[in-house]
């Protein structure tokens, strides 16, 4: 959970920074810069004893401008320092039952026509179905169990392909932390699986206002490629990027984690550890910056066939096909 910060330290900080500055006319400007900058309990950046010789040196510091600019500069440093290492798991899903759990994820389900969606949004192919057949626990390439989302080419309700959509929508939302997920990914032309987020608010703010994380999309003619993307607004605005694995490697090949790291006014996203994206600027139309990214989110995981974006699946394309989840977990 994010750190508490003592009213005591708050004060002990602004007395320091206040000392440096007799009669400065930025009060305003650092007063706000120390509410967002004090360093984290435990870290070595809490104690006085480093700071009070910095602002000693800014009292020695007969030059204004330099005077401010150092300032700004340890501000910044104690900024930095009071982000948090995500270190505490919230939740998980380690997939290591015999069934999906009920009280993690609920199902999507149909073509997206009975939200008024028809192939929900992107001219998407499959039926989503809550059936086994299309979501279960089971053992997992590697070892162990994981959660196996299936795409199948059948004819099922008027669709010629089904799969599964699932969600914690109702059950779990987070704002801010680190969210990952350890996943292997299918291969073929028309294959579209995604891990992202959505604004719990949907319901009542449309999409893209409500806002859209996209932690991984991927399309399986593009096998060493994942993006990441955020969407919000009304117009709809995006950002994307892209991560490619070196050496021709795919992604179906073996499995990979696949994180973003969410904080006020900014996003990193990751694969294996490395980071490939930064995000910090956006607008909304429901409220100030950060907003839409301010407010909780919920995880979904799909496998989606056809679409816009990938083309529909052709005769290259073998079914059924398999996301593999080995675990989701939220840290803050």
């Amino acid at each position: 959970m994010p750190t508490k910060r003592n009213s005591a330290s708050r004060l002990s900080f602004w007395t320091l920074f206040k000392g440096a500055f007799p009669g400065c006319r930025r009060d305003g400007l650092l007063r706000a810069a120390l509410r967002s900058g004090l360093p984290k309990a435990g870290c070595p950046c809490a104690s006085l004893t480093r700071w009070r010789s910095a602002a000693q040196a800014i009292r020695l510091c007969r030059k204004p401008q330099r005077t401010f600019g150092l300032a700004v500069l340890l501000l910044t440093a104690l900024s930095t320092c009071n982000m948090s290492n995500f270190d505490s798991l919230v939740w998980s899903d380690e997939f290591n039952g015999s069934t999906i759990d009920s009280t993690n994820w609920t199902y999507d389900t149909g073509t997206g026509a009975e939200k008024g969606l028809t192939g929900w949004g992107n001219n998407e192919l499959q039926y989503y179905t809550s059936r086994s057949e299309n979501a279960r626990i089971e053992d997992i390439p590697g070892g162990g169990r994981g959660l196996v989302i299936e795409a199948r080419k059948e004819s099922y309700s008027g669709s010629a392909y089904t799969s599964s959509r699932l969600l914690t929508q109702g059950l779990h939302s987070w704002t801010y932390g680190r969210i990952e997920a350890r996943i292997k990914l299918p291969i073929g032309q028309g294959i579209w699986p995604a891990f992202w987020m959505l604004g719990s608010n949907i319901n009542s703010v449309p999409w893209p206002a409500c806002g859209e994380i996209d932690i991984m999309e991927y399309l399986g003619h593009e096998p060493g490629k994942v993006h990441g993307t955020i969407h919000y607004g009304t117009p709809h605005g995006w950002l994307t990027s892209s991560y490619s694995l070196p050496g021709g490697a795919k992604f179906s090949d073996d499995f990979h984690v696949f994180a973003i790291e969410w904080r006020s006014g900014e996003m990193h996203w990751y694969v294996d550890g490395t980071k490939y994206s930064t995000q910090r600027q956006w607008s909304s139309s429901e409220g100030d910056y950060p907003a839409p990214f301010d407010k909780p989110f919920f995880i979904l995981l799909n496998l989606a066939v056809g679409g816009t974006w990938p083309g529909a699946p052709n005769a290259s394309t073998q079914f059924p096909q398999k996301m593999y989840v080995d675990w989701v977990r939220v840290y803050r």
